[in-house]
């Protein structure tokens, strides 16, 4: 990797700065950071606070590792990602750097994979987790009131790719990466435009098979 992002850097600097971004997010996540690693993270490589607000709950780090507990309501938030029950930013004044983006689009994936995370029910990562046992992932299948005999396939695509319609997804790490894994209970999802993988048909308590 550290090879590739040489040899990106003196063709297109830009481009392998994106892929020391994109690799930096995917370690920390692989190793388990939590929320103050991830914002240290996104601290560090954007030179300015990143913040993130949980269900309510407002983290904020300096690129120093600090907390950051002034008033949030006079610093002005640049580059921004929201969902439902949270969302991310970096504190910036003046124009946003070419970074911002990228930095906050990977601290967003870390983030919904943390939240999947504490929320199993809500979350799919944990019924694809071949660590799981299948007592477990029979569990939280019925906590999403899906019969684990179902037949289900998983499909797999970029963690930035968009959701496949209503199908439940999850960002979740592997050996090549974040991707975005999906579960097709209908059999029916079409092809979507950018490139996906799919997998075989098995019961829905044995779906890491896919």
């Amino acid at each position: 990797m550290h090879q590739l992002v040489g040899r990106l850097n003196s063709l297109d600097p830009q481009a392998g700065e994106t892929l020391r971004i994109v690799s930096y997010f995917d370690v920390l996540i692989t190793r388990g950071a939590g929320l103050d690693g991830l914002l240290r993270g996104a601290a560090v490589l954007s030179g300015t606070v990143a913040g993130a607000q949980i269900r309510g709950r407002v983290t904020r780090r300096d690129p120093d590792g600090h907390p950051v507990t002034d008033d949030l309501g006079r610093r002005r938030q640049g580059s921004r990602r929201s969902h439902a029950d949270w969302a991310v930013w970096l504190e910036r004044d003046g124009e946003p750097e070419p970074d911002d983006e990228m930095i906050v689009e990977r601290l967003a994936l870390g983030v919904e994979l943390l939240d999947a995370r504490r929320s199993p029910e809500r979350g799919l990562d944990a019924i694809v987790d071949q660590a799981r046992s299948v007592a477990e992932r029979t569990a939280l299948l019925a906590r999403r009131r899906i019969d684990p005999a179902t037949p289900v396939r998983v499909l797999a695509t970029a963690a930035d790719a968009a959701e496949i319609g209503e199908a439940p997804s999850a960002i979740v790490p592997t050996r090549y990466g974040l991707l975005r894994a999906t579960l097709d209970l209908s059999g029916t999802i079409r092809r979507p435009p950018e490139p996906v993988g799919f997998g075989i048909r098995v019961r829905a308590d044995r779906a890491p098979e896919s």
